[in-house]
């Protein structure tokens, strides 16, 4: 995605406590209230164009991609939650899969490396919808749990760019795709995201959703 200042006022209002009272100033200063406390930083530019980095109001500097991860979203508490509060997959094991795109040819191979490929080798300009088939009881749900457990704990060592995902849906009764993403946040007990942050996140490529059960979800939504 390119970063502009619009896109700066889109990433700040998703998070901040009140998106009506933030404010990004053409000379690249960003206010904004989050979590009670007042914010006052700036975005900055190696060349004058568009912005790459944030300098706090600490005056330490980050590169514009960890401030939307950890300061905005606090992704890396997000994974340490997800490390400590969702369980290993015991005995995992990673069989043979297969990777099809529209127009390529099926790429075959370990379950989890295609399942990286997938994440890693997305659009860089647009969305992607994957669908992770296979008969019941072949380890669909192991595979998504056990990928989610690596990339956190990879995303906490600074190893990996995005996180990933896991919302189990399986024998909810629920309406709403927002619903169980709130629903599985609170479990987790991790504040401060909500759909418009997930939106964006999303659009940065910095989280990737993974829904287990989501035919259920849209023949419900379908009968609604």
């Amino acid at each position: 995605m390119m970063l502009s200042l619009k896109e700066v006022l889109l990433d700040v209002s998703a998070f901040a406590d009140d998106a009506d009272d933030v404010v990004v100033e053409d000379t690249g200063r960003v206010l904004y209230v989050k979590n009670g406390v007042d914010i006052d930083c700036r975005v900055l530019s190696e060349d004058g164009s568009l912005p790459d980095r944030v300098r706090m109001p600490d005056g330490t500097e980050m590169p514009y991609a960890k401030f939307l991860t950890h300061e905005l979203a606090r992704l890396d508490v997000l994974a340490g939650k997800l490390v400590d509060l969702r369980p290993a997959v015991p005995f995992f094991v990673d069989g043979e899969a297969s990777l099809a795109r529209p127009g390529d040819q099926a790429l075959q191979g370990k379950s989890v490396a295609l399942l990286e490929a997938e994440c890693r080798d997305a659009p860089a300009f647009a969305s992607r919808v994957s669908f992770l088939t296979a008969d019941a009881g072949h380890g669909k749900t192991a595979l998504l749990r056990h990928y989610q457990r690596e990339v956190a704990q990879s995303f906490q060592k600074g190893k990996s760019s995005f996180l990933f995902w896991h919302v189990d849906l399986q024998g909810r009764q629920l309406l709403r795709l927002s619903e169980a993403l709130m629903g599985d946040l609170g479990e987790l007990r991790h504040a401060g995201l909500w759909m418009p942050g997930i939106v964006r996140l999303m659009q940065h490529k910095k989280l990737i959703l993974a829904v287990d059960g989501f035919d259920e979800l849209s023949a419900e939504q379908g009968d609604a």
